[in-house]
């Protein structure tokens, strides 16, 4: 499942929310077209909330781990920045 719609180029390390089950990770993504690459959310919420096909996911985090999220985000943007860099584009 890591590699639908793309292959996963990179990986910051995966944090834990409010609840002990749950995760949020970001991640660079190569595109299928093998040009493009994104900035990927991989989340496993605290808990899940709506009508049957349409669940609204909720992740809380306490302010030193927003800041590690924060963090995390910024390194998956220049790494982006940098593959793209390196093809030409």
């Amino acid at each position: 499942m890591g590699s639908l719609l793309g292959e996963v180029i990179y990986e910051a390390e995966p944090l834990q929310g409010q609840s002990s089950t749950s995760l949020f990770q970001w991640r660079v993504k190569k595109g299928l077209d093998d040009a493009s690459y994104f900035v990927s959310l991989k989340m496993l919420p605290d808990g899940s909330a709506g009508p049957e096909g349409a669940p609204k996911n909720y992740i809380s985090f306490d302010l030193e781990t927003a800041e590690q999220v924060r963090g995390s985000l910024e390194v998956c943007i220049a790494e982006c920045r940098r593959l793209k860099a390196l093809e030409g584009d």
